[in-house]
């Protein structure tokens, strides 16, 4: 009986010592100054869009400006053998803003999102990145860029992960300094300074008209 408890606490002893610890946390990231550049909102706007014949769309951000954190992992420092356990790691506590507009009848949806992200892991190499996508019924697009690079290390644009990166113009439709989404059934535009100010979908061109709060 005795060598039977023995044996239990050994084998306790041996489950505790592959319990994982809780991540580390060991700094924190605000989103910078030029990433926050591209978002004008404040959460409270309502965009009001026309096309060539007069129709008018309304959208707004029902859940407003959402300002959250993000734990960026990005050095694992403990995986236990059983299946399905969780890992520990070492992160940032970054910023991160999230904006989405859609229509009453939830046709349209135009997501904003500003955070950080990191470049390979095992190294506090990190970047901001700032996510943009549109969808209707029928079509939807994303794109995104890398607003800010907070390394000096040498580094390959593949090593983003971003799949369609956004187009700068000079000049779109009168807005200037545009940034584009090109798609096979949508097209969508932003500035820095007015935020979503045109798309094209299902053969119509939809620009910004006004801003009301």
């Amino acid at each position: 009986m005795k060598y039977f408890i023995l044996i239990l606490s050994i084998l306790a002893i041996s489950n505790c010592k592959t319990d994982c610890p809780p991540d580390n946390k060991t700094g924190t990231l605000e989103l910078a100054d030029e990433t926050k550049a591209f978002n004008p909102y404040v959460g409270d706007e309502h965009l009001f869009f026309k096309n060539d014949a007069g129709d008018e769309i309304e959208l707004y951000a029902p859940d407003g400006l959402v300002i959250g954190q993000d734990n960026l992992c990005y050095e694992v420092t403990c995986t236990e053998p059983k299946f399905g356990s969780p890992t520990s790691c070492n992160y940032y506590e970054a910023e991160s803003n999230r904006i989405f507009f859609t229509d009453d009848n939830q046709d349209i949806g135009f997501d904003l999102a500003l955070f950080s992200e990191v470049l390979r892991q095992n190294e506090t190499l990190f970047f901001d990145e700032v996510m943009m996508s549109f969808s209707t019924e029928n079509a939807n697009g994303l794109g995104a860029i890398v607003s800010k690079v907070r390394f000096s290390e040498p580094y390959d644009s593949t090593e983003f992960n971003i799949q369609n990166w956004l187009t700068f113009l000079p000049e779109v439709y009168d807005f200037v300094d545009v940034y584009v989404y090109e798609g096979e059934f949508l097209n969508f535009f932003y500035t820095k300074e007015l935020g979503l100010v045109g798309f094209e979908v299902d053969g119509d061109t939809w620009l910004l008209d006004r801003i009301e709060r």
